[in-house]
């Protein structure tokens, strides 16, 4: 994903600070951003968020 928008674009875009972003973007955060956040971000740079289902297929 690549929407050519810095962190601190991000964080003026979210009305937060660019820590925030940091964080949100980090794979090593100790805590998981909320649905609604993971939502706001998506727009924010440009995107959708989709969650969906998918059956799992077990060896039985």
């Amino acid at each position: 994903m690549d929407a050519q928008l810095t962190q601190e674009d991000v964080a003026n875009i979210l009305h937060t600070k660019k820590s925030n972003i940091s964080r949100l973007e980090s794979p090593n955060a100790k805590h998981l951003p909320n649905l609604g956040t993971l939502m706001e971000y998506a727009k924010a740079v440009g995107f959708s968020l989709e969650i969906g289902f998918k059956r799992q297929t077990t060896a039985r």
